[in-house]
């Protein structure tokens, strides 16, 4: 993304869930029961929306990182090391400060939804652009 585009997209941020994780589960036959192990992890995509100011464009500046996903003009679909990006997510104190242990490094993350939002005229809200962002792992920060 462009220069400054985090920091616009950090401001526009309404909501967002924190990761969720889990692990498959491997059942392994042994005589007349089962045994169950770890299996692979997965984790959750995140539901997030943005409000779209209008003077910084937030739906143009989330359309590039879709179009960087697929470009709907040539059909193509982009590499995932352009469109992959790593993303912290922080929660905050009620004076300002990092929760400790409250954080996350999202590797991996891209769009993989995009829903610009609804106009609506007759009211004061703003547009809200709801993003489905799909995450490799989350590692949690201390």
């Amino acid at each position: 993304l462009g220069a400054g585009h985090d920091e616009i997209l950090k401001l526009a941020l309404e909501s967002f869930p924190a990761p969720k994780r889990s692990v498959g589960i491997v059942e392994v036959g042994h005589l007349n029961e089962k045994r169950k192990f770890a299996g692979n992890p997965v984790y959750d995509d995140l539901a997030v929306v943005f409000k779209d100011f209008v003077t910084a464009n937030v739906s143009g500046i989330l359309n590039e990182w879709w179009t960087l996903v697929h470009n709907a003009a040539t059909g193509q679909t982009g590499y995932a090391t352009t469109y992959k990006k790593t993303a912290t997510v922080e929660f905050y104190d009620p004076m300002g400060d990092i929760r400790s242990g409250a954080s996350w490094e999202c590797i991996g993350v891209w769009p993989s939804s995009f829903d610009p939002g609804d106009a609506d005229m007759s009211g004061e809200d703003m547009i809200r652009v709801n993003v489905t962002l799909t995450i490799d792992k989350a590692l949690p920060l201390a």
